[in-house]
This record gives structure tokens, sequence and C-alpha cells, in this order.
């Protein structure tokens, strides 16, 4: 501060900064232009033009600070708030003709485009950018203040169709907000498949296709996956989607399964049919599921194909193809209960240890009674002790709903009590679990038989029954804290021996000894 400040008005000080300040203050019009045209500071002279009331003079002292002040952006702050457009192209021509950083035209976006891209303040370029029209500056202000909202307010001006697609593609903060101003079909198609953008942006562009042509090519192309995808999402014709379900990539086909399923017809079915045996797991998987909610009985013997083919074969993904094709059967058993045949699935499914088995076989008293002589002769084979068990467990089931069931297989179920319990693989023993089943199964089964017809079980077999040895079970003891510290095991005499004691001894009652 200068001595001579002491003794002069603040509007008169040494430093700018008080002069403004003190501009705040003052109402005199005629002070207030003088200070306008005459400070030596151009943001006084800004400050003092703002506190004019008469715009008169107002815009008068605006144009003589555009013309003649120090700083350019002062000067372009002061073109900015002309409002009399004869008196701003004066202004905007003398601006462009006197600033070597400018090219010369007689139009106001030369002004306001250099405002919107060099002016620091944010105020000053939002009123640039709000007053142009010359979309190649618009353009020009999104691409130099991208990744701001001075740049998308430039690019919500735009309706240059070329220039967007171009901020899409070279202006990476800018683009989706481009993006989303765009219209023409050519040009979004060009964004969605182009490498050079990101995929939330070919997203977006594909969002706004409605083409299904366009949306076909898009799917089978070479683009970025999810842009694929997003493309078979939007379609809706069946029989482009039955072109794209043979495509190149797995994940593609296996979205257009998804979407054909949605469509009614034999022809779906076939189509779905023929995807069953598709080299990828993920489309056969989405195969079966598809397959499986439409109810077609066409499918029953495609999808226990497509079970034995991946029990043969298992693949890594989750769910598997397996227990997507057996959850298809157990709908389809379901849905047709009347519906013969289903016995074809009983061996495929034991093989899975698929708990839609019971949907099958326990559907009706007719499907049970079928699936009898299958699952004995699973229950006595040489299969996987998970399936063996299995059988024995749905055998069980079956003679307690229906006691009429056991009375065909009268000899072959005799072989599964004289068989040993089947052993998991992996394990040294029988899981007493998996013994509680059998011991049920076979006791139930020779129960039922001894009560409708004992005659048909030959003396022979009885006697085999009646020698048949202890088994071991084991039992978990729980201390006084209540953990199970230590097995217990013990000899537990198989039921089926007193029932044939007891009828041998009913049939030769002198002669029990034989």
């Amino acid at each position: 501060m200068a001595f001579i400040d002491l003794f002069r008005p603040q509007w008169k000080h040494s430093d700018p900064r008080v002069r403004r300040a003190a501009i705040e203050k003052l109402t005199d019009q005629a002070l207030l232009t003088d200070i306008a045209k005459n400070d030596s500071d151009s943001d006084v002279c800004l400050a003092a033009a703002g506190k004019l009331t008469d715009q008169t003079v107002a815009q008068a002292e605006y144009a003589y600070i555009a013309k003649h002040a120090k700083y350019l952006r002062v000067r372009l702050a002061a073109a900015v708030r002309l409002a009399n457009q004869a008196l701003a192209q004066a202004v905007y021509a003398d601006i462009a003709r006197s600033t070597p950083s400018f090219s010369f035209r007689t139009s106001e976006t030369v002004v306001y485009g250099d405002a919107a891209k060099n002016d620091g303040e944010w105020g000053t370029r939002r009123m640039a950018v709000e007053k142009l029209t010359d979309q190649t500056l618009l353009a020009d202000v999104a691409r130099n203040a991208s990744g701001s909202s001075l740049g998308l307010a430039a690019v919500e001006k735009l309706t240059d169709q070329a220039l967007l697609a171009d901020i899409a593609k070279n202006c990476e903060s800018m683009a989706w907000a481009a993006v989303k101003r765009l219209a023409d079909q050519a040009l979004l198609t060009d964004i969605a498949t182009s490498d050079r953008v990101r995929e939330d942006v070919g997203l977006v562009a594909l969002e706004r296709l409605d083409d299904q042509a366009v949306l076909a090519r898009i799917a089978t192309s070479d683009c970025q996956l999810k842009v694929r995808l997003a493309a078979v999402t939007k379609l809706d014709d069946q029989a482009i989607l039955a072109k794209i379900a043979t495509s190149d990539v797995g994940d593609v086909r296996a979205l257009a399964a998804r979407r054909l399923g949605s469509y009614p017809g034999p022809l779906v079915t076939e189509q779905l049919i023929a995807l069953l045996e598709d080299p990828d797991p993920w489309v056969r998987r989405e195969a079966c599921s598809q397959l499986g909610e439409r109810g077609d009985p066409q499918a029953l013997r495609p999808l226990v194909a497509a079970l034995e083919r991946s029990l043969k074969t298992p693949d890594n993904i989750l769910p598997s193809v397996v227990s997507e094709a057996c959850s298809a059967l157990r709908r389809l058993a379901s849905e047709h209960r009347d519906l013969p045949g289903f016995e074809v699935a009983i061996i495929p499914l034991l093989s899975a240890g698929n708990i839609a088995l019971d949907e099958i076989v326990m559907g009706t008293r007719e499907r049970a009674r079928a699936a009898v002589p299958i699952l004995v002769t699973a229950a006595i084979g040489n299969g996987a002790a998970t399936a063996r068990h299995l059988a024995i467990v749905q055998l069980g089931e079956i003679f307690a709903a229906d006691p009429c069931a056991a009375e065909p297989p009268v000899i072959p179920l005799l072989r599964i009590m004289t068989a040993r319990c089947p052993v998991p693989e992996g394990w040294s023993g029988v899981p007493s679990d998996w013994r509680w089943d059998w011991l049920y199964a076979c006791e139930r089964a020779l129960t039922i038989i001894l009560e409708a017809s004992p005659q048909r079980i030959p003396v022979s077999e009885l006697r085999t029954l009646a020698r048949t040895p202890d088994i071991e079970l084991c039992r978990d003891v729980m201390d006084d804290d209540g953990y199970y510290t230590r097995v217990e095991k013990h000899n537990f005499v198989q039921p089926w021996r007193c029932l044939a004691v007891a009828e041998l001894a009913r049939r030769l009652p002198s002669g029990l000894q034989q």
C-alpha cells in the first residue's frame, strides 16, 4: 500500500483488489461509468460495468472493454455479455483481427469457441458454450474440455452425427455422452463393432440399434463378446436366432439357445435337440434347460442320450450338463405322468445319482411297476456302488407305496438279500445309512412276498436266506458333553433270516434241520 492511499478514496487505491472491493459499495452511475472507462485494471473495469443499471451505457462499456482490455480473458468475458448482436459482431470481428490466435470470421462462434477453450473461469466458459451454435467449435470444446461438465454441455448441444461419432471413437471421456446423442444407425453400427471404443460405449451404441439384420451381423461379427451377446439379447427373429445358434462362439450359441427356448412350436424343439450334440458344454446345458422348460415329450429320448454322453465325458462347468439333463427329465416326468417310455431314463439317472429318479419312478403306479425289474437288475449288477444303492432305495420306496409291485421279480429280489451291500468308491467299508437303506428295502420286499404268495419262494431259497451271516453296523457314541467321540461296532442279525426261518418252520415243521 502506497502512502498516498491513506488520503484518497478506496476506488482509487493502488491495489486493484481493494478497488474491486470498493466498487461493490458504489452506486453513483457516473462514477461507475468513469471507472469502467478509465481504470487501469481490466477486471476493475469489468466489475464497474457490471454495476451499471443503464444497460445502454453498460453495453457500451462492455464493448469498450472487449476492444481495449489488457487481458484476453477479460475481453472475451465482456464480449460474451453483449446483448446487441450487431454491436457484438463488430466486437467479435475486432477481436478476431487483433488476436493472432483467432482465424478471422465475422461470426459469434469465433469468440465463444475460443472463450470456451481457453478461459480459466468456468462461468465465462459455460456462457460461451451456451451461446455457441457452430458444430465444429462445439466438438472442439468437447474434445478440449473432456471429462468435465463443460465438455458434457458442449456434447449436449451437438447435433452433427458425424462429429458425435468422431468424439465417440476418439475422445474416451466424452464417448458415452456422444453415443447417447447419436441416432444414425450406420454410425451406431460402426461404433458398436469398432475395436477402438470401450466395451461400455459399444454396448450403449448397441442399445440404440433396432434393425434386426444389423443386430444379426453384429452377433456374428468378431467384435467384443459382450457386444455380441447384447445383440443376441435384442434379437426377436426366430430364424435369425436359429442361425446364430450355429455361430463360432460357444457363449453366443448358448444365449441364442436360451432365446430360442421362448418361442413355441415343434421346429424350435428340433433346433434345441440338435444343440444337445454341440461341442461346447455351456450350449448343451442351455439346450437341456430350455427343453425341460418347454416340456415337449419329443425331447425325452434325446435328453436321455445327452445324459448318457455326458456321463461318459463329464464336463467341469457348474451346474453341469448332467444336472441340467436330469432336471429336464424330472420336469418332463412331472408334466406328463401318463406318458410311457420313461423307463429308458432309469439307468442313466441311476448312474448320475440324481433325485430326478424319484419323480420318474414314483410318478404313477404303472410307471413304478415298470421300473421294478430295471431297478432290481441294477441293484444286483456290477454297476457303480452309488447307482446300486440308489436302486435299492427306490425299490424300498416302491414296495412301501405298492406291495404288489414286489410280486413279479421274486428270485432277483432274493439275490439282493444274499448279495453284499455295495461299498462306495474310496471307502473301506459301507456307510451305516447305506446299510440301513439296504436292510429296509430287503426286509420290506421279503415281508410283502411272504404275505402275498409265500409259495413262490422255493425252500432252497429260504434256506439260503436263513443262513445269511450277521452284518456289522457302526454307531456313533456321544459323550457327556454332547460330542460324538467314538464309534461302537456290533453285529446285527439280518431281519430276513428270522422271516426265512419262520417260513421254513411253517412249511417243514418236522424237517427244519434238512
